[in-house]
């Protein structure tokens, strides 16, 4: 009996795995694909020599799997026995490989458990941090130096809505990557030069980019291109006051020098605030007084955002900017940042739902 039961279990396995999961699973597993991934991938992509032969080949060793331990389990009946009520076995006996499969199984399902439930964790507590900063209701227009000579006279028509609370011309804003860097030591430390040198990040600003992103000053003041003073001044944040080595002390007053050559003087500290991801440490920041043109951001304080964007593309025409009018919001731009994390979340979730 057991020539002819253990061929045949495996191809009814293989018959009932083909019928039952070839086509339909491979249309399904594209719609959940390109939905969990972003990405669009089409049946089209599986109807080439390499991806049919990567297919037959699975499905020959799924199928094989599936019907090896259940044909010589049955085999190993007689066939007497059976009819006498008796399968033949003893109960008491364990079964290695049975055993085995269950407690695999029970892993597997713990561990999908244990990592939906860090991954929900680690996504929560990005999304619900506190940046240093409010991210709310701030609204980024694109490309503003299409407006020409006319980007601040643009600024100033949108500051007498009152539905815009601040306005500010910059292209450092958080969470899009686009800043400066450079090598700043401090001059009190010039001995130790080589030291002490250290990298930092820089943000070229105008008065009004505090204000408007809520980031509040620790100690001194605030800096402004409009002082011509401020053009040699500085506001570094608390993590390049820990690496130039002055700890705790009060950095008002003290020298940066910038790549050995240009020196600045601080006029102010502000708390450390995620402007990169929070999956990243907060490095050193130089906020320095100089317009950057490029883009205006504005802090908005109204229920109808359409309203306001409707209005905003008016003026934008009125003034015959080059380019189109384009705009995100500043909090859809961090949400943005863990899209992997909520890919993975669904990931592990479906993987848990389907146990």
């Amino acid at each position: 009996m057991a020539d002819h039961t253990i061929p045949g279990g495996i191809c009814n396995a293989h018959t009932f795995f083909h019928d039952a999961c070839a086509w339909p699973g491979l249309f399904c597993y594209c719609l959940i694909f390109n939905d969990l991934s972003g990405k669009h991938i089409g049946i089209g992509f599986f109807l080439n020599y390499k991806a049919l032969g990567i297919g037959i080949g699975l499905t020959l060793l799924v199928g094989v799997l599936a019907g090896l331990y259940p044909a010589f389990f049955l085999s190993s009946f007689r066939i007497i026995n059976v009819l006498k009520g008796s399968l033949g076995t003893e109960p008491a006996k364990k079964n290695l490989l049975q055993s085995s499969l269950v407690v695999f199984q029970f892993t597997v399902s713990t561990a999908l458990i244990i990592a939906t439930f860090i991954v929900y964790q680690q996504l929560h507590f990005m999304q619900n941090k506190k940046l240093g900063y409010d991210k709310d209701q701030l609204l980024v227009l694109n490309d503003t130096y299409t407006l020409g000579n006319n980007e601040y006279a643009f600024k100033d028509q949108l500051m007498r809505d009152n539905r815009v609370a601040s306005a500010t011309v910059t292209t450092n804003i958080p969470g899009n990557g686009n800043m400066e860097g450079t090598e700043i030591y401090a001059k009190d430390r010039q001995s130790d030069e080589t030291k002490s040198e250290i990298h930092s990040n820089i943000y070229r600003v105008d008065g009004n980019y505090l204000p408007t992103l809520g980031i509040k000053l620790i100690a001194g003041r605030n800096i402004s291109p409009e002082f011509p003073g401020d053009t040699s001044s500085v506001i570094i944040n608390q993590a390049a006051q820990r690496e130039l080595g002055w700890g705790n002390t009060d950095p008002l007053g003290k020298t940066i020098v910038r790549s050995g050559r240009r020196e600045f003087t601080v006029v102010g500290l502000v708390a450390d605030f995620n402007y990169a991801s929070v999956k990243d440490k907060v490095a050193p920041l130089m906020i320095l007084a100089n317009h950057r043109h490029g883009a205006i951001m504005l802090k908005i304080k109204t229920a109808d955002v359409s309203g306001l964007l409707s209005d905003v593309k008016k003026h934008w025409d009125d003034y015959k900017a080059s380019g189109p009018f384009r705009y995100y919001f500043v909090d859809e731009q961090f949400a943005s940042l863990y899209s992997a994390e909520q890919r993975t979340s669904k990931i592990l979730l479906l993987s848990r739902l389907s146990q």
